[in-house]
C-alpha cells in the first residue's frame, strides 16, 4: 500500500459520507447523526474492532505494550457510548461531579479511584510512547502519520463539539442560518475517521509487508 493511499481513502470516505448525509432530508440527516444512532454506533463498532486487532497483534507479535494501547482505544469507544455518565449521578468528566453534594460519597469515592487508575495508565502509556511517536512523525513513518491524523481529527471534532453554537452563528453571518445537522454531520463523520486511522496505523505498524 502506498504511504498515503490509506489516508486518502479514509478522507474520501468521510467526505462522501458527510456530503451524502447533508443531501438527505433534514430530519433524516439529523436522525443519522444523533447520539447512539447509526453514524455514532458505526464509530463505536470500529473502535472495538481496533481493540480486538490490537489484542490479537499483541499476542501474535509479542508486543506487550499493545495491551495498554488496546485499553486506551477501548476508553475512546466507551466515551462514545457515554459511559462517563451512564452509571453515575452526572458526568464524571465535569469538576462539579466531585464537589456536588448531590453525588453520594461512596459513589464519588469509587469513581475517583477508578478515574485516578485510568489516568495513571494513560499517563504511563503516553510517557513511554510519545518519543517513538514523535520520532516516527519526523521520519515520515506511515503508522505515526496515521496515528497523528487520528489525533488531529479528534482535536478538531472536539473543538466543533464544544463550539457548535458559535460556529453556527458564524456560518449564519455569511451564508444564512445553516441546517441543524450541518455542524453535527461534520463532527460525527470526523469522529468516525478517528478509529479508521487507528486501524490504518495498526496495519502499517505491524501487518504491512515491508
Amino acid at each position: 500500500m502506498n504511504q498515503f493511499s490509506g489516508i486518502r481513502a479514509i478522507l474520501l470516505v468521510v467526505l462522501i459520507l458527510a456530503v451524502g448525509i447533508n443531501l438527505l432530508p433534514a430530519e433524516l440527516a439529523e436522525d443519522l447523526v444523533r447520539e447512539h444512532e447509526p453514524v455514532e454506533m458505526l464509530t463505536v463498532v470500529i473502535y472495538f474492532v481496533a481493540v480486538f486487532w490490537l489484542i490479537l497483534t499483541a499476542l501474535v507479535k509479542s508486543e506487550r505494550w499493545l495491551f495498554s494501547a488496546s485499553f486506551m482505544v477501548a476508553l475512546l469507544g466507551l466515551r462514545e457510548l457515554d459511559f462517563h455518565s451512564r452509571f453515575t449521578s452526572m458526568g464524571v468528566m465535569k469538576t462539579v461531579y466531585y464537589i456536588s453534594p448531590q453525588v453520594p460519597g461512596v459513589e464519588k469515592a469509587i469513581v475517583s479511584a477508578l478515574v485516578l487508575l485510568i489516568l495513571g495508565v494513560a499517563v504511563h502509556f503516553v510517557w513511554t510512547r510519545w518519543r517513538s511517536f514523535l520520532a516516527g512523525l519526523k521520519a515520515g513513518d506511515s503508522a505515526a502519520i496515521s496515528l497523528g491524523m487520528a489525533i488531529g481529527f479528534g482535536i478538531i471534532s472536539k473543538t466543533l463539539d464544544n463550539n457548535s453554537t458559535s460556529i453556527r452563528k458564524m456560518i449564519a453571518l455569511f451564508f444564512g442560518e445553516p441546517r441543524y445537522s450541518l455542524v453535527r454531520v461534520v463532527e460525527e463523520t470526523m469522529e468516525l475517521a478517528i478509529p479508521l486511522f487507528i486501524l490504518l496505523a495498526i496495519y502499517h505498524a505491524f501487518w504491512e509487508q515491508k
